[in-house]
């Protein structure tokens, strides 16, 4: 993709919603992400099945990449109390219910509410909930700090020379580095 000029030149000093933009201004056909850039498109005025669509990626047929949000409990926080209720409450259904729209999220809870979901998210809420669906955490979703520097380098790395062997090579020596 990248030798045959399919991707920008500038690609890795965007952030993900500026990548989005380039959509949204007709400078890209396509964009990879996940279903959080529905609230971006959303925010920008576009109708999610009308001016903008997905796609699972191809080959990934009964297979869903799960990412979570993650919210923490900093040591010393000022008012704990308050901090542990406020994650208490993220944790519930009803949380979902109104941080998943608005973010563009398909709420991971199989116990959320889903009636007032669009068009993508109810295709995408009926493959997630399939009981033959694989689920898997993200590369990103939960591993120590030191891997996602790690997995970083090497991925930046593998788009700065695309050689799929070596590729292969740096990634397992990253994660062996890891110490898994």
């Amino acid at each position: 993709m990248i030798d045959e000029g399919y991707m920008n030149s500038d690609y890795a000093a965007l952030t993900w919603d500026k990548a989005a933009d380039l959509l949204v201004s007709d400078k890209a056909v396509f964009y990879q992400m996940g279903d959080w850039a529905k609230g971006h498109f959303t925010a920008v005025g576009w109708e999610s099945g009308k001016d903008f669509n997905y796609q699972p990626t191809p080959g990934t047929d009964g297979v869903f990449s799960l990412h979570l949000d993650c919210f923490v409990l900093p040591k010393g926080a000022p008012n704990p109390v308050s901090a542990e209720k406020w994650l208490h409450l993220l944790r519930t259904a009803e949380a979902e219910t109104v941080f998943c729209p608005i973010k563009g999220a398909t709420p991971p809870r199989l116990d959320a509410f889903t009636d007032m979901y669009d068009v993508i998210s109810q295709d995408i809420l009926t493959d997630f909930r399939n009981p033959e669906t694989t689920i898997v955490e993200s590369a990103f979703a939960g591993p120590p700090e030191a891997w996602l520097d790690v997995f970083g380098r090497m991925f930046s790395s593998f788009f700065e020379n695309p050689n799929v062997d070596q590729g292969v090579k740096n990634f397992t020596s990253a994660y062996e580095s890891i110490n898994w």
